[in-house]
């Protein structure tokens, strides 16, 4: 399912506060930790912590690095990441986290 496999992610990369999508952290420092290909929803906020965007990557890093590159530092400063763990966290309702974060 959407070309990752979740082995590949092991509970051993996965941090409380950081993945669960329960704190803000810089985008430079989540990408520093060379996260595996993990898929997820993520949140792009500005360095004022003002949400600029919401999706669903199946390889979160990615994303967030190709984010990134396209658009000012300024803009791209902090995130907020789910990450799914299992096939189980793939579903419609798990990604409904996003849009929540989109209302707040």
């Amino acid at each position: 399912m959407y070309g990752v496999d979740p082995s590949a992610f092991s509970s051993g990369d996965y941090r409380d506060g950081e993945d669960d999508a329960s704190q803000l952290v810089p985008v430079r420092f989540f990408l520093e930790r060379g996260v595996p290909a993990a898929p997820g929803v993520f949140a792009v906020h500005d360095e004022r912590q003002a949400l600029q965007f919401v999706s669903y990557s199946d390889d979160l890093s990615r994303a967030l690095s190709e984010i990134q590159s396209r658009i000012d530092p300024e803009s791209c400063a902090w995130c907020r990441v789910m990450i799914f763990r299992n096939k189980a966290m793939r579903t419609p309702d798990a990604m409904q986290v996003g849009r929540a974060w989109r209302r707040a």
